[in-house]
């Protein structure tokens, strides 16, 4: 599975683009290659608007952002993405909250005239830790009568955390596919994040 996270200057991508976004191969992070992982920060054009709030939450700065020196065209980074996948396993993507975020790359790709290289179908983290906690019997966090469970508590569920005060698009790609191998499979992915709690823990003890 081909994970993927992105950062996003608005919530909107009729009216946002992509700032950031990572790419990590699960099968390739299991033969412990060394192109596994890719990583890309985007140049955002003129006609690309940006929320407030979302900048300093990511920590970009508009002055880089704008800048071709300090990012990386559109369709350049793009065209690579395509090829670093034509060296991958499979197609499939998986990663947290995934519908919102491939609409901003399937924008993105459509804008640059560069075709889609995944499959349509994808594997979202959220259902799958649901999933995972019903099989163990843990209580799922609920609000009133919803569900509310955050990407921070998956983490700590099966003993990861952020160690970015404002975590990137390949700290949080790397943290999914982990987080997604130790709900799924019980055992570690990614060499530097091992680590020797691999069960599921209940959130009676998740820190408030």
């Amino acid at each position: 599975m081909i994970f993927l996270d992105l950062k996003t200057s608005g919530p909107n991508p009729e009216k946002h683009g992509i700032l950031s976004f990572a790419v990590v191969d699960s099968k390739r992070a299991e033969t412990g290659s060394r192109e596994y992982y890719k990583s890309y920060k985007l140049e955002l054009g003129r006609d690309k608007r940006m929320e407030s709030g979302y900048l300093e939450m990511y920590g970009f700065e508009e002055r880089d952002v704008r800048n071709p020196s300090q990012t990386k065209k559109p369709k350049k980074v793009l065209k690579e993405l395509v090829e670093w996948m034509q060296r991958a396993s499979e197609d499939n993507l998986a990663g947290l909250n995934l519908e919102k975020k491939l609409k901003f790359l399937k924008k993105a790709m459509q804008e640059n005239d560069v075709s889609w290289p995944f499959n349509e179908q994808y594997i979202d983290l959220f259902t799958t830790a649901i999933n995972a906690y019903k099989i163990e019997r843990v209580e799922v966090p609920k609000k009133g009568k919803g569900i509310e469970l955050s990407f921070d508590q998956i983490l700590w569920s099966v003993g990861l955390e952020r160690v970015e005060e404002m975590p990137s698009a390949l700290e949080d790609a790397m943290l999914e596919a982990e987080a997604y191998f130790r709900l799924v499979y019980g055992k570690n992915l990614i060499k530097s994040l091992r680590g020797n709690f691999m069960e599921v823990r209940g959130f009676e003890n998740y820190p408030k």
